[in-house]
């Protein structure tokens, strides 16, 4: 994390929701990645549906504890094509995945990852294919019990490293540039307007 940033995360309001968007969720604004989880305060939940029904990326409620919520914030298009490639279609299947709607898919993870955060259920590896991350890493998480990883960045990295560090790179430079911008005063629509000139900067060569 750069000084700038520290000095901005720590000179502003983290609770504000359009922050928290650009903490949490600056590459799939600015069109570098397909898809992040959002997790805000309960009290939010209508704000964040109101405000991306208002965009051209989709959100999904796939949690509600007592104190918070987490969306899903996704371009759909794109989240479909990747689910869509034979490995990750293989993977959702061994995780027991056999309607390849999206709407149905993020239903069934919903109840998955509710059930996780109440402590009535397993982790859902499914998250990590729903954020883009690369099968290969995906597996190598599940088989090593997330251990013995090359890197911990965005994801927990057993291939790739090289291309991996890329991601994050752009990653992190997408979220300097959007908590910049909404510390002067930017709101998301502003940021989207930037990411609608990045589109398909997220890389299928992830699957």
């Amino acid at each position: 994390m750069s000084k700038e940033m520290i000095y901005l995360i720590t000179s502003v309001n983290m609770k504000a929701l359009d922050m928290q968007l650009a903490f949490q969720c600056a590459p799939v604004l600015m069109n570098y990645k397909i898809s992040n989880l959002l997790i805000v305060e309960k009290e939010k939940i209508d704000s964040v549906k109101q405000l991306f029904a208002k965009t051209e990326l989709s959100c999904k409620l796939v949690m509600v504890s007592e104190e918070k919520s987490a969306f899903l914030i996704y371009r759909e298009e794109a989240l479909e094509s990747y689910l869509e490639c034979r490995k990750v279609r293989e993977l959702m299947e061994s995780f027991g995945y056999e309607n390849y709607e999206l709407e149905k898919i993020l239903e069934e993870f919903s109840k998955k990852y509710t059930e996780y955060v109440s402590n009535s259920g397993s982790f859902p590896h499914e998250m990590g294919l729903l954020l883009g991350y690369p099968v290969e890493d995906v597996i190598g998480f599940i088989q090593n019990d997330g251990e013995n990883f090359l890197y911990s960045g965005y994801w927990k990295v057993y291939t790739n490293l090289s291309e991996a560090l890329e991601h994050f790179e752009r990653y992190n430079l997408a979220k300097e540039t959007a908590v910049r911008m909404v510390s002067e005063g930017k709101d998301i629509f502003q940021i989207l307007h930037i990411g609608s000139f990045q589109k398909n900067n997220w890389k299928q060569s992830m699957v």
